[in-house]
């Protein structure tokens, strides 16, 4: 790959030295008790990027997007992923696919394409990044018989379904991430059954967000997706969050984000990215332990590792509404209408909701507030939030 010491230097031929190196990294890792998500490729070149491949299989500065569906890139790929899996460790014998050290098998670092490719191709939007995904998920589970966990590295943007409820709250901000500008279709994908979680990355820097106005993320971005993965029955991790020194206190930026994560029920928060250093040496997203951040990054990992027994060390509120569909009956009587079966606060109507309104009627009296400590499961609410693939 594109490094100075490639794994990969040319297609099909792998280092030993370097993966003799990476075995003591693995080793390593076992002995102190660390489990290591294993990324296969990235979308960007840096560290093996999908652009190498299809410069090797197609042609140098060809489509990146053609390592979706060219043959020859997605076999070399494949070569790689078994390679890697069926290694036997040189220092502590374990077969890579059944190192316990593997949290999970990675099929690339944020996979999308490059804005509007499809649809300035007449193509279906998502389909790229979706059925590449399924491929190399069953690829993973069924051929090479990996027995950690496969996540695909998604950033959590969305093709426009149906029900979008959260445009025209966080317009101009986040309308862009719901648009299916970068084709990745992240309900659709939720529903790829040989991927054990989702994840998402987020940048409120990156995405245009003025530093007064962050904690538009919060709900619209990181809530908004934890009601979707939550409607298809799966995990998600904010796998990626962080910010540079010069957009805001990025003490307070992390606190406010892991604080949202935590109250909306995610399942983990890895901040890009810390490391022991002096403080003060921080570069673009990158920090110190002992720069501003640093301790807040200790407090939720200590959290995590003792069962998140206690309360959350930061806290978050959601962002609810209690408005009435109509003047006919208040939240509390029609909540009371249907008995308690649920059927009225969970029927589609009331789901969708006043478009200017967060998620919909009646949030607060129906439970359907969308922090974990508050979601009423909704035997409607997979069909209304987006149809998952037949």
């Amino acid at each position: 790959f594109q490094v100075a010491f490639p794994v990969q230097p040319t297609l099909g031929q792998y280092s030993e030295t370097v993966l003799r190196r990476f075995d003591l990294v693995m080793n390593t890792c076992a002995e102190v008790g660390i489990r290591v998500i294993l990324v296969l490729t990235n979308y960007e070149p840096n560290l093996g990027g999908m652009q190498w491949y299809v410069n090797q299989t197609v042609a140098p500065g060809a489509d990146k997007e053609l390592f979706y569906t060219d043959i020859g890139s997605r076999n070399a790929y494949k070569a790689w992923v078994s390679t890697l899996a069926n290694r036997i460790n040189t220092i502590n014998g374990r077969v890579y696919k059944n190192d316990p050290s593997v949290f999970s098998w990675e099929l690339m670092n944020e996979p999308h394409t490059r804005d509007n490719y499809e649809f300035n191709r007449s193509l279906p939007v998502g389909n790229l990044v979706y059925n590449w995904q399924v491929e190399m998920s069953v690829y993973l589970k069924n051929d090479v018989k990996v027995t950690s966990m496969v996540s695909n590295g998604n950033e959590g943007y969305r093709v426009r379904g149906q029900y979008d409820p959260y445009a025209s709250i966080s317009f101009p901000y986040l309308n862009w991430a719901n648009s299916g500008l970068k084709g990745e279709d992240f309900n659709r994908n939720l529903y790829i059954r040989t991927l054990d979680f989702a994840t998402i990355h987020c940048y409120p820097e990156s995405f245009g967000v003025p530093n007064t106005t962050i904690g538009i993320v919060n709900d619209f971005f990181i809530g908004a997706r934890m009601q979707l993965a939550r409607a298809a029955g799966k995990p998600l991790m904010l796998e990626e969050f962080g910010s540079t020194r010069a957009y805001t206190s990025r003490s307070t930026l992390l606190q406010s984000m892991m604080g949202a994560a935590n109250a909306y029920g995610l399942v983990g928060s890895l901040v890009w990215q810390s490391y022991p250093s002096q403080p003060g040496s921080d570069a673009q997203f990158t920090f110190s332990y002992a720069d501003p951040g640093g301790a807040d990054i200790v407090a939720q990992n200590t959290w995590n590792i003792d069962g998140r027994v206690a309360s959350s060390p930061f806290s978050h509120t959601c962002q609810c509404t209690d408005e009435p569909p109509d003047s006919l009956l208040t939240c509390a009587e029609q909540v009371t209408f249907d008995k308690g079966t649920g059927e009225k606060c969970c029927a589609s109507w009331m789901l969708t909701g006043n478009p200017s309104f967060n998620f919909g009627y009646c949030e607060i009296s129906c439970g359907r507030c969308g922090c974990a400590s508050g979601t009423r499961t909704c035997p409607l609410a997979r069909s209304v939030l987006d149809q998952p693939p037949s």
